[in-house]
């Protein structure tokens, strides 16, 4: 049953997303191998390493597409104080790396709690806006999401790690738009975030941050030293034109002028060795990457996955974003990576676990029709009812029209049940709904098992 499972979550997965994501692996594993050229060991250890990694991500992609995800609302809490709890941890045993405080490194892998922290905190926004959805929005949802990035944000700067606290931030502000956000809230808080901004100026940005701004404002005062980065990116960048100098022919990378070529500045290294073309392409994978993630987040049947979509989309569009700016002198540099392409295990396995997350199907819709055995039978699906601990909704099968009651009850264990009534229109639905609540127990045959297709409800009647 689970060989079962496993195969038809294969056949229905996003193979554009996986496209996308394979892509853009592939130029990063290629621009890794280039900046292991230049090097005297030849060992190509941090290649290897690389591809260790994305090995271990793909079968951990393979494993969650076996799995109903939809315990990470039931866990999200928890997920976001043990998210926490590494974030204190690391500031007093973590490894400090390039000024930040903000890894640990375990038997020569290293793990950055950081990473982890993006995904609790979608997942607990995610539970926050679905579970505020149908209300009026208003500064109650806008401090209580905001009281829970600061946290963690607070946690970040103090490693510090402006970067991250930055992209933490900039998720917040595009789930809020899509939950709602309006104008005189926008407002406030830009006005808030430029206040902000002046006090760390003032009592929280480490010297060599203000440095990177300053320098970024006025590159000529420093060519040699904090403005070396962006000033040897841009000469790779310009340096690769239509074609590109060849893989392992850039002369930035090769002789070592571009540093941090294999994370940080890697845009530059593909930039110069595959020149625009090579660029058009791995924009491409990113445009169709975040195309099929807002396309989940549309055809999403519940607000939790939704908004859960909507967060990493935010993700990994500002971080990818905010990179590229980097390598092209139109933002200081802030040492963010580029998602699926830099070099960084805890990052590729994180991004690789958010894309398996937002395309599974949370209702558990995609099975057997238990009338006509057809699959994917889903259609005009309509929600009834969605609460904490029960979701109610009514759809027809595609192929024998068949209509259909469907009810998803949750508890906070994780633990869910779910059963179906066949032959129920929309209005019996609604009359039954009219009650005091479906009582599954007399209209629905139960079953402890989530994962079993619609066709195991027969036998168990």
């Amino acid at each position: 049953m689970i060989g079962g499972r496993f195969f038809r979550e294969l056949r229905r997965f996003d193979w554009l997303l996986l496209l996308a994501t394979f892509t853009l692996f592939l130029f990063g594993l290629a621009a890794i191998y280039s900046v292991e050229l230049s090097r005297e060991s030849m060992e190509f250890a941090l290649l290897k390493k690389h591809a260790l990694i994305f090995f271990v991500a793909t079968l951990l992609m393979a494993g969650v597409a076996n799995v109903n995800y939809l315990f990470l609302r039931n866990w999200g809490r928890a997920l976001y104080l043990i998210g926490l709890l590494l974030m204190v941890l690391v500031l007093l045993f973590g490894t400090e790396l390039n000024g930040t405080t903000g890894w640990f490194i375990f038997f020569g892998f290293s793990f950055q709690p950081v990473e982890l922290m993006k995904v609790a905190l979608a997942v607990q926004l995610a539970r926050y806006f679905g579970e505020h959805a149908r209300r009026r929005f208003g500064w109650k949802e806008v401090l209580g999401s905001g009281l829970l990035v600061a946290l963690p944000v607070g946690l970040t700067m103090l490693q510090p790690d402006l970067g991250s606290a930055l992209l933490l931030v900039g998720m917040w502000v595009i789930v809020l738009f899509f939950a709602g956000l309006r104008p005189v809230h926008a407002f406030v808080m830009l006005f808030a975030g430029l206040v902000a901004g002046w006090l760390g100026w003032a009592f929280a940005l480490a010297s060599y941050q203000r440095d990177r701004l300053l320098v970024f404002l006025h590159p000529e005062t420093d060519p040699l030293g904090t403005g070396y980065n962006i000033a040897q990116a841009k000469i790779a960048i310009g340096s690769g034109q239509l074609f590109g100098r060849g893989l392992g022919f850039g002369s930035q990378s090769q002789l070592q002028f571009l540093p941090e070529s294999q994370t940080d500045f890697i845009f530059a290294v593909i930039a110069e060795e595959l020149g625009f073309f090579g660029i058009l392409v791995v924009l491409g994978a990113f445009g169709l990457l975040f195309w099929r993630i807002l396309t989940a987040a549309r055809q999403a049947r519940d607000n939790f996955t939704s908004f859960l979509a909507i967060g990493i989309f935010g993700i990994f569009s500002i971080q990818a974003c905010v990179n590229i700016a980097v390598n092209l002198a139109l933002l200081p540099a802030t040492g963010v990576a580029l998602p699926l392409v830099s070099a960084g295990g805890t990052s590729l396995l994180v991004s690789m676990f958010m894309m398996t997350l937002h395309d599974h199907d949370p209702l558990g819709l995609v099975g057997t029709c238990p009338v006509c055995q057809a699959a994917y039978p889903c259609a005009n699906v309509r929600l009834l009812k969605q609460s904490s601990d029960q979701t109610l909704f009514h759809l027809t099968c595609t192929h024998c029209q068949h209509a259909m009651l469907f009810c998803v009850a949750h508890r906070k264990d994780g633990v869910m049940c779910s059963g179906i009534m066949t032959d129920c229109t929309f209005e019996d639905a609604q009359r039954l709904h009219g009650k005091e609540g479906v009582s599954m127990e007399d209209v629905l045959t139960l079953h402890e098992d989530f994962e079993q297709s619609w066709g195991d409800f027969l036998s168990k009647r």
